[in-house]
């Protein structure tokens, strides 16, 4: 198929303009969370409010709108291919975080949970609209795979790196409305099912809503945690792993396993996406800081947009 991918994006033009405009806006809606929330425009109910609609509506629309509206064809290369470069994504990101840990902390444990704020990136929220604007159907198509796939490392081998045993968390908790309307969509897309106009619309709407509620729910936990939380000398440490030193890496490997085809830029760019909000909700579970977790949820999601154009210029070449 002829992806949107290939020539207008990450081989220049006017294209490269318009990501940058994309990301500077999410930027700007940050900051409009941030400054809502130290003007009291938001509230810390509102934030819930606005984050409960972002997780169990308007992202489960996106998932299901990006799938049964695509024209990619359910053939089973396609599919393998994508789920070899997917399986292949986590399998070696998780040791690669692992190695990369050790220049972060001393602590054993610690060093395992570093691993996996690195490893269970945040696909869903921010990944699927920057996927989709970057690569296309293939980036919404994709982005799924990746949330089907995170999620399930989170449940399973994030529990048994922390606990020390396969026990994992209940099943409800995997059990998300993401997550069901990830594998409803992929049902809808290998039957090719196409939903009615008015209902496909109004997914639509309500999925590209995802985006911009995403970074103002980011601005405003941010300023309701203030600077003095990122400024934390093992946060410059997971940032300099997770946003440089892990996509140089993975990018060598995956390139060598694969060679040049979309998928792996797909993938590399969907790895780059700042870490899953959901690491934060099982890290009482852990035992473990939930303000780390959070904290490294809010510095990525900067990193991540403050550097996604050095990204892509790297994967020009």
């Amino acid at each position: 198929p002829n992806f949107k991918f290939g020539n207008d994006i990450l081989y220049g033009g006017a294209m490269d303009s318009a990501i940058l405009t994309e990301i500077g806006s999410f930027l700007l809606l940050l900051s409009a969370g941030a400054v809502g929330r130290k003007q009291g425009f938001f509230t810390g109910g509102m934030v819930d409010s606005m984050n409960r609609l972002m997780v169990n509506l308007c992202v489960p629309c996106l998932m299901v709108h990006s799938m049964t509206e695509s024209s990619l064809p359910p053939e089973r290369d396609f599919l393998l291919r994508l789920l070899a470069v997917t399986l292949a994504s986590f399998a070696l990101t998780l040791p690669l975080g692992l190695l990369g840990a050790r220049l972060i902390s001393g602590d054993r444990m610690e060093r395992r949970f570093f691993a996996i704020l690195m490893t269970v990136c945040n696909t869903g929220n921010i990944g699927n609209p920057i996927a989709r604007m970057l690569f296309g159907e293939l980036g919404a198509v994709y982005s799924a795979f990746f949330s089907l796939i995170s999620m399930a490392v989170l449940w399973a081998a994030g529990a048994w790196l922390m606990t020390g045993s396969r026990q994992k968390p209940g099943l409800r908790q995997f059990c998300t409305p993401i997550m069901l309307a990830v594998v409803l969509g992929l049902v809808l897309f290998l039957f090719r099912v196409r939903l009615p106009a008015v209902a496909a619309h109004t997914m639509g709407k309500l999925g590209n809503m995802t985006g911009p509620l995403a970074m103002l729910i980011v601005g405003c936990e941010l300023a309701g945690q203030g600077l003095k939380g990122l400024l934390v000398p093992a946060l410059g440490r997971f940032l300099l792993v997770k946003q440089l030193l892990l996509p140089l890496g993975l990018l060598a490997a995956l390139r060598l396993m694969f060679g040049g085809i979309p998928e792996v830029s797909v993938a590399l760019v969907l790895m780059f996406m700042p870490t899953a909000v959901n690491v934060v909700a099982f890290s009482p579970d852990w035992q473990l800081d939930g303000k780390l977790a959070a904290s490294a949820v809010l510095s990525s999601t900067l990193g991540s947009l403050v550097l996604l154009p050095a990204l892509l210029l790297v994967l020009r070449y």
